[in-house]
């Protein structure tokens, strides 16, 4: 039963890399591709997920089970911080709070959800991937993008089980897939990219977008870097 779990888990998250492969290509298209279109493939993209090893019940738990505690600044981030937990433990793919009440974060929540980021196990991918998916849509300050340079220069991870192991046995039929490992970091260049192709953003936004691809090209996943010297690749063209 274990087995046929992880299974489900990965290929669920296999469905968003492919969503993600596309969102990333797509959000360096054509110039005739509006922003509507490409923020809606990406935003399909980064909700196909089925959030794993979370708690089904209790709402102020993390996904290790831990209790959080509420240190928020105000009340607006409380409740913010309320929902996400809400969310993670939901397991629900397609919540509409994602694109509802966690739409838009301000500066002390996004400071709230980074804290929360650092706290969730690295195993748990897709939810580490949620909070990367929700930051990277309110990308405007300096500490936002550093997040962003943080989340690219984790280390890659190589089992679901144990971040920092190598699997001693591999199923064939199921090998690890390198953008499952590292489903955040696959996140935030999307994040990235959007920033670039919307075309809007001040001088200061892009060129930390660009530093953080940069960090991205530097990975020692070779999927992430090569990813990343093709956004770079692209921008210079």
């Amino acid at each position: 039963m274990e087995s046929n779990n992880r299974g489900m888990k990965v290929s669920a998250a296999l469905i968003s890399v492919v969503a993600i492969s596309v969102a990333i290509a797509w959000s360096f298209g054509r110039r005739s591709d509006s922003p509507e279109q490409v923020d809606l493939v990406t935003t399909k993209a980064l909700k196909v997920r089925n959030v794993t090893g979370l708690m089904e019940e209790g709402r102020d738990k993390g996904p290790g089970g831990e209790k959080i505690a509420a240190t928020e600044s105000s009340p607006s981030t409380e409740m913010k911080v309320r929902t996400l937990n809400e969310v993670l433990t939901s397991h629900n793919d397609n919540d509409p709070r994602l694109d509802g009440e966690l739409r838009i974060l301000d500066r002390d929540t996004k400071r709230a959800f980074r804290a929360r980021y650092e706290k969730i196990p690295v195993e748990e991918r897709n939810a580490r991937g949620t909070i990367v998916f929700l930051l990277g849509r309110n990308l405007a300050e300096k500490e936002d993008f550093a997040f962003v340079r943080q989340v690219l220069r984790e280390e890659p991870c190589r089992s679901l089980e144990n971040c920092a192991k190598v699997p001693l046995r591999v199923n064939p039929e199921d090998p690890p897939n390198e953008m499952v490992l590292n489903y955040p970091q696959a996140v935030a260049l999307v994040a990235l990219g959007n920033v670039i192709r919307s075309g809007e953003s001040p001088p200061h936004v892009r060129s930390e977008t660009i530093a953080a691809i940069r960090e991205g090209a530097k990975s020692s996943s070779p999927k992430i870097a090569k990813l990343s010297n093709e956004l770079l690749n692209r921008l210079t063209r």
